[in-house]
């Protein structure tokens, strides 16, 4: 039986392999941008989450806290980004993710993987975030070597 450090240890080498095939099939390492559009925790967890995705491989960029939806769009378009990842989402804030979806769209870049986190989300609002287009749902027993590997076999395929 594995323990769960065997496992997680494992995770964190899988995600790191695939980074590094995604880097040599693109040319460069996955590009991130990391969002914080909710209001319920601290910037250093933002920070946490951006160090965990770096140490597997990623370019990760921070956008500020509390942009527009636009805002956010265009940040990830103007940094050539491969996924946003938005964190921080509460049920209030579903109509934001609804807006950088559309903003994206506009622009012609629905290829960006949309990957969000909240923990104050009901099954109704994971419902509706996945048929707004949402690739990946994330919850606080989520870590971040799983959702990378989802992340990178979604841009690898």
């Amino acid at each position: 039986m594995k323990s769960e450090a065997n496992v997680e240890i494992t995770s964190v080498l899988k995600a790191k392999t695939l980074a590094n095939t995604f880097a040599a099939q693109e040319g460069r390492r996955p590009r991130l941008l990391l969002s914080k559009i909710g209001q319920n925790n601290h910037e250093q967890d933002t920070k946490i989450i951006a160090v965990a995705y770096a140490d597997i491989g990623f370019d990760v960029d921070l956008g500020p806290s509390f942009q527009s939806a636009t805002d956010i769009s265009k940040q990830a378009i103007e940094n050539d980004v491969h996924a946003l990842h938005l964190s921080s989402l509460t049920h209030e804030t579903i109509h934001t993710v609804s807006e950088i979806i559309a903003s994206l769209s506009h622009y012609g870049c629905e290829y960006i993987l949309l990957i969000v986190d909240g923990d104050q989300l009901t099954d109704l609002d994971y419902k509706t975030l996945t048929d707004i287009g949402v690739h990946i749902i994330m919850k606080s027993s989520d870590n971040i070597s799983d959702t990378a590997i989802q992340m990178l076999t979604l841009l690898i395929t």
